[in-house]
């Protein structure tokens, strides 16, 4: 089991051998090379590189010093402020781009197209041969890069030693309900083969220990695989990832942009998709978000000119899996460094256990299946779920931002979830049904949290009736979801703002029951433009929710009215 104040000590260590040494390695996805196929480039757009140890020491060693000498993040955290997401436009709604597409979040999926998720082709043809042109071999678990009998290319990787099916099946099962979810992903497939049909491309290398590429051969290949499970009639099993379209450009920064992109205006650390992966991960609890688990392309557009297109890769550490291995006790409890954690522990002398280890002694030091690891919702609490290694963007996370992520998230029907499990190919059923309901209490856990915090209030509609008087119409999700037994309760408000801000109230608080809101606005019309601000009473602490404020603009061609924005604020006027 891991202790905290030995990963501080080691970290530390790692951290002085990583700036010593400048250790880089590209990520898995980025290096594939092809036998037949030219490596491109592209002049404007240069080609970046991290590691497991860059990602860790900029994330908790640098960032997590620098960010006190940065006085309006300072400011910021002294008094609790966020900065609204960049990219969300006037409707509080996220638009299509190059790093997120609105799939289950604008329309319902059926359960095969989500099966089918990101798929370009039914996976490698396993009749063979595979021809293995880069192996990989760092980690606990060997992995090659492939290209099959039809020319398609695939990075194959194993289950760990003793844990068959356990990252694989993660990463068949997450990567399709990210693709889901909205995100760009490549192709991962289960794959069983014979390993007969691999061959040896001549000019194959791998990355050694040494820390320099060597010569890859067919007896290094059978080394490699020879403690990888195997099935009763000696076959293996991978995750197949095939190779993503366009020009590697490497990975993708959560915190800045890049600068040479055209279509990168803003800091990522600021762009809601971002923000709010915090929320899909609680979900899917895949720790390992960072840097090296994203990849770039260049996709060009015939006109001499093109796009990057930003991929999140690698879930293999979803569910109950470490990628290699099942979950440390504390994964999702405590980043691999946490400062507050270490500093707490000290000061109480360890006397208070933390979440991780009452749940770890609760299942008795042990999990259920060896195939889904350690993976369950004792003590989860969406609000205290945490990846190994911290962002800017996820701290940035406004109220609004985790409103939008768990909405996605309750559209995903369990019907449908329950179809995705079969893509995971476990030899035992019971190992499904025990992800899947995992997953479906998550989600509910998760839908609850984070309606519960804001005024859950969805689907607008307004609809002028006449002689200045309109209607409004909504979808209340914590009630359209069942995720509260108490009757709701509202009470609105019409605003104005001036130049600095100050909310100047033209009706005050004004309690009613739920849709729909019929209004007389007759006497607001001449304002051009004004808010009404929409609180719904939290029941369980008898306080009203930050409220979702819906702007109105006259209708200069008559007299009704236009719903010209709605936003969901992060906290309660005073």
């Amino acid at each position: 089991m891991d202790n905290p104040m030995r990963r501080f000590f080691s970290a530390i260590f790692l951290s002085l051998v990583i700036t010593a040494f400048g250790v880089t390695n590209v990520s898995a996805q980025q290096t594939s090379v092809s036998p037949n196929l030219e490596e491109l480039s592209h002049a404007k757009v240069k080609k970046k590189e991290t590691s497991m140890y860059a990602d860790f020491f900029d994330k908790n060693v640098y960032d997590r010093g620098v960010q006190w000498f940065y006085i309006p993040r300072v400011f910021r955290k002294m008094f609790n402020l966020k900065k609204p997401s960049v990219n969300a436009n006037v409707y509080d709604e996220l638009p299509d781009s190059t790093f997120f597409t609105n799939r289950i979040g604008r329309k319902d999926m059926t359960a095969e197209e989500i099966v089918k998720g990101p798929e370009v082709t039914t996976g490698p043809e396993t009749t063979g041969p595979w021809t293995i042109v880069k192996g990989k071999f760092e980690g606990i678990t060997p992995g090659f890069f492939i290209k099959d009998a039809k020319g398609n290319e695939y990075l194959l990787k194993f289950d760990p030693p003793g844990y068959a099916e356990l990252s694989s099946g993660a990463e068949a099962i997450a990567s399709r309900m990210m693709y889901a979810l909205g995100y760009n992903v490549p192709q991962y497939t289960v794959v069983y083969f014979d390993p007969s049909i691999l061959t040896v491309w001549e000019h194959a290398t791998y990355y050694a220990k040494s820390g320099f590429n060597r010569p890859l051969t067919m007896e290094k290949v059978t080394e490699a695989l020879k403690d990888i499970n195997r099935t009763p009639d000696g076959k293996l099993r991978a995750s197949a990832s095939l190779k993503v379209g366009g020009i590697l450009k490497g990975p993708m920064s959560f915190n800045s942009f890049r600068k040479e992109d055209p279509n990168d205006y803003f800091r990522h650390r600021n762009h809601r998709e971002i923000k709010a992966l915090i929320v899909f991960a609680s979900w899917l609890n895949n720790h390992d978000l960072r840097k090296g688990n994203t990849l770039d392309t260049w996709i060009d557009d015939g006109k001499g000119g093109g796009y990057l297109k930003h991929y999140l890769i690698d879930f293999g550490s979803s569910f109950g899996s470490a990628g290699d291995r099942p979950k440390d006790p504390t994964f999702t409890f405590e980043y691999f460094l946490d400062y507050k954690d270490v500093a707490y522990q000290t000061a109480t002398l360890g006397v208070f256990e933390p979440d991780w280890k009452k749940r770890w002694e609760t299942n008795h030091k042990t999990f259920r299946f060896p195939s889904a690891g350690n993976f369950d919702n004792l003590y989860f609490r969406p609000e205290n779920w945490k990846p190994e290694i911290p962002h800017y963007a996820f701290d940035d996370m406004t109220l609004g931002d985790a409103f939008w992520a768990a909405k996605i998230i309750m559209k995903l029907k369990p019907e449908a979830l329950k179809e995705i499990m079969a893509v995971g190919q476990y030899s035992d059923k019971d190992v499904e049904k025990y992800i899947y309901d995992i997953l479906t209490e998550r989600q509910k856990m998760i839908g609850q949290y984070w309606f519960g915090r804001v005024t859950p209030l969805d689907e607008f509609e307004l609809k002028s009736l006449g002689g200045g008087k309109a209607e409004f119409s909504f979808k209340d999700l914590e009630v359209f979801y069942n995720l509260s037994n108490a009757a709701p309760s509202y009470r609105y408000r019409v605003v104005t703002h001036n130049k600095k801000g100050k909310e100047k109230v033209y009706q005050g608080d004004t309690n009613f029951s739920g849709s729909p809101l019929e209004l007389d606005l007759v006497s607001f019309k001449s304002l051009g433009k004004f808010d009404v601000v929409i609180e719904k009473l939290n029941s369980n602490t008898g306080k009203w929710n930050p409220p979702v404020i819906l702007t109105v603009s006259s209708d200069t061609s008559g007299d009704g009215f236009v719903l010209a924005g709605i936003w969901h604020a992060d906290k309660v006027k005073k």
